[in-house]
């Protein structure tokens, strides 16, 4: 589990409506191998009395899901129908940055704890490292944010971009809160730290339908490979790339190809 609130997370403190679970015990209690279980407070000993923890473990949550449809007001109106109508004992999910930063507020109101588990901006543990008490109930279990994405982008490249034979790259990131700040800087790391000759850094609109013009300036730039920071888009990108039989590569973050079946699904693209 990942904990990007810095330091002042180390504060052990308990709400006074007694719904919030301690900061670091709720961590210690709910970690690596229990992402699944960190719902409806069911904290507690889970093993077989021996010592060892049995293949499967019922612990009697009843699970709620909603859908913000991508939507920051919907994320709001779905956050309060499962806090309030629901009065649920904790949430979990939001993959849009801009769902995750409407709601904040609302969950340090609710005083009910949420685990992030895919908006990657870093606002979010930037406003929990600003004020500890009113977002403490806030925690992020994955992915790291984005400054850490970010580096990772610029390791990537340091240390496999010279056997890949990518020398001229440019860069596409979709036009999202979570790659601002990777956009901001991108260009001159890579320069700077991976000695790599950046031709362009492009946002792409979350509208774009056909990435033709995109890619002929791009294979008019004369690159090696385009590197990408790509979620909601991704699929269009790398599917057209590929039918398009475009001469450079393709590669860098792209969210969609987490899915086991997303080979299948785009037919091998």
């Amino acid at each position: 589990m990942t904990d990007d609130s810095y330091e002042q997370t180390e504060t052990n403190t308990e709400s006074g409506t007694g719904r919030l679970t301690k900061r670091r015990p709720f961590l210690q209690a709910t970690g690596a191998g229990a992402a699944g279980v960190a719902f409806a407070g069911c904290l507690g000993d889970s093993d077989s009395g021996d010592g060892t923890v049995p293949d499967t473990i019922t612990i009697g949550v009843e699970v709620s899901t909603k859908d913000t449809k991508d939507q920051p007001s919907t994320a709001r109106d779905v956050y309060k129908e499962l806090t309030t109508g629901e009065n649920v004992e904790a949430t979990v999910g939001i993959f849009g940055s801009e769902q995750l930063l409407a709601i904040m507020d609302d969950i340090a109101q609710a005083e009910t704890v949420h685990l992030t588990s895919g908006a990657a901006t870093p606002e979010a543990p930037a406003l929990l490292a600003e004020d500890y008490e009113t977002y403490k109930p806030w925690f992020r279990v994955g992915p790291t944010n984005s400054t850490f994405l970010d580096d990772s982008l610029v390791t990537f490249a340091k240390e496999r971009f010279d056997s890949m034979g990518w020398e001229k790259v440019a860069f596409i990131a979709e036009d999202f809160k979570w790659t601002e700040p990777v956009t901001e800087d991108i260009k001159q790391r890579l320069i700077n730290e991976a000695n790599v000759e950046v031709t362009r850094v492009s946002r792409v609109s979350e509208s774009t339908e056909d990435f033709t013009p995109i890619y002929e300036e791009i294979e008019n730039d004369g690159v090696d490979g385009v590197y990408t920071a790509l979620a909601h888009i991704g699929t269009k990108a790398l599917v057209q790339w590929a039918k398009q039989q475009r001469p450079f590569g393709f590669g860098g973050i792209h969210v969609p190809t987490q899915l086991p079946s997303y080979y299948a699904a785009t037919e091998g693209a």
